[in-house]
């Protein structure tokens, strides 16, 4: 089974992780100039190096909650654009407060559905899935 090696961040090119007998460390040789850890494994290395503190990420949230809101906010704004071009101006049709807490449903497995539906057929998640079923880990 063949698996695509996904390509290397660009902080890599200014960044570097070397092990050390207390753990790894990285390097940020150009912004700060910092050596951060020891991490325990090289996993946690990467992904301390990684971490953006001005992420919008939110704790607890789901890599299938964050694109299904990507796609319902890129989905809204596709409509808005649709109705703009039918002429309707920004107060007609707006949804009321209550209307709008209305529709903001966590339930019914909304975020698992929309997953399914936008992973349809995806070969990479397939290949992941198979790997994670032979080699006994968790996605």
């Amino acid at each position: 089974m063949d698996y695509k090696i996904p390509p290397a961040s660009r902080d890599y090119d200014t960044k570097r992780i070397v092990e050390r007998p207390d753990g790894f460390y990285w390097h940020d040789e150009q912004e700060s100039g910092r050596i951060f850890g020891p991490f325990p494994t090289l996993l946690e290395a990467t992904q301390d190096m990684e971490y953006n503190a001005e992420s919008d990420y939110e704790p607890g949230e789901t890599l299938e909650q964050a694109v299904a809101y990507s796609w319902f906010l890129e989905d809204a704004a596709r409509v808005e654009i649709q109705a703009r071009n039918l002429g309707v101006k920004d107060a007609d049709g707006l949804l009321s407060d209550q209307e709008i807490v209305d529709r903001q449903v966590m339930t019914g497995r909304v975020f698992e559905r929309m997953w399914r539906y936008l992973t349809d057929g995806d070969e990479e998640l397939q290949a992941l899935a198979e790997y994670c079923l032979l080699e006994k880990v968790d996605i």
